[in-house]
């Protein structure tokens, strides 16, 4: 009988940065996933991308300079 290891499923997660109220795009916010190190600051466009991230439910914290810190849950699937 032989044995193989699993490979834990990861996808990206690819997000924008808004003002909730004038839409305005928040380049330099930054965006990590909850309890890691992987996160991604947000460019000129307010996008970000933050790459082998676990599948299943995940949390993001999404701060920015003069705005309250926001966690946002975000269910990740395969691909």
């Amino acid at each position: 009988m032989g044995s193989h290891a699993t490979r834990a499923q990861t996808t990206l997660i690819r997000g924008k940065v808004t003002d909730a109220n004038s839409g305005d795009v928040l380049p330099g916010a930054s965006a990590q996933l909850k309890g890691s190190t992987r996160g991604d600051a947000s460019d000129l466009r307010g996008e970000f991308v933050i790459d082998l991230v676990p599948v299943g439910r995940q949390t993001l914290v999404v701060s920015y300079l003069g705005y309250l810190t926001r966690e946002v849950t975000v269910e990740v699937r395969p691909g």
